[in-house]
């Protein structure tokens, strides 16, 4: 990095940095994300990311990570789409959802609430996520936009407009608070479960220790969901017809009925 810049843009930048290898962690396996997190010049920038932030004592569990997820090396693009599938599901996992409103928002209404106000934040930054990827709760929508948040604000601070850096650390710290810290932590317990020892659960812990660095960085806390999904709390339907659980008001209008 030029020596000219300040350590304060430089530690924008490396969280910038994480932030970014996270969302393509937590992405459907592609060419694209597999490139961002497994090519060589992605180990390579996510290692200095790691040198500038592991100076603070918040972010010293990154020496583990220095070229990000160890079992990244091991496998293919392939093996980690097989095992996204197997952790994640082909639809929306109970166990593990990575999506916002799954956890504790039972009501549609406050689904509906959640997703209007990710919907402004996104808005306030002149961004939307493209069409037809993912919903815009899911968990790598919501980390890469504290990525760009984040490299917002170095490039605020590397043009000397304070006013604007500050926006966007206040950003951060409002998202964090009001959404991302609020699950993440549960999301992540469970999806520790779900993988075992797999790149997922790797990634699992990874994404709570720099989520709570972040919080401790940006001075916020968060209330956490309940630890429960929606699809634990739907009701399992019955394999057979069972007439008795109906009652009828008069005759039948057929027996075929």
């Amino acid at each position: 990095m030029n020596a000219t810049i300040s350590t304060e843009t430089m530690l924008a930048l490396a969280r910038s940095r994480v932030y970014s290898y996270l969302s393509a962690c937590f992405r459907y396996p592609d060419a694209e994300s597999w490139a961002e997190i497994a090519g060589n010049e992605a180990r390579d920038s996510f290692a200095s990311a790691s040198t500038q932030l592991v100076e603070k004592k918040e972010y010293r569990f990154l020496g583990k990570y220095k070229e990000g997820l160890p079992l990244i090396k091991s496998i293919s693009l392939e093996e980690l789409e097989d095992e996204f599938q197997e952790v994640f599901g082909h639809t929306i996992s109970k166990h593990c959802p990575p999506y916002e409103t799954e956890y504790g928002n039972i009501h549609l209404f406050q689904q509906s609430d959640v997703l209007a106000d990710l919907g402004g934040f996104y808005n306030a930054f002149g961004v939307a996520p493209r069409e037809g990827k993912e919903r815009i709760d899911h968990l790598s929508i919501q980390l890469e936009f504290l990525y760009l948040v984040t490299f917002k604000e170095a490039h605020a601070l590397k043009e000397g407009k304070a006013e604007e850096a500050e926006i966007c650390r206040q950003a951060q710290a409002s998202f964090i608070e009001d959404h991302l810290g609020r699950w993440v932590s549960i999301f992540a317990k469970r999806l520790a479960r779900q993988s075992g020892r797999g790149i997922y659960g790797d990634a699992a812990q990874l994404l709570d220790k720099f989520i709570e660095a972040e919080k401790k960085l940006v001075a916020t806390d968060s209330e956490p969901v309940p630890d429960v999904s929606r699809g634990e709390l739907l009701p399992v339907a019955s394999d057979e017809w069972d007439h008795s659980d109906w009652q009828t008001g008069g005759d039948a209008v057929s027996d075929n009925i």
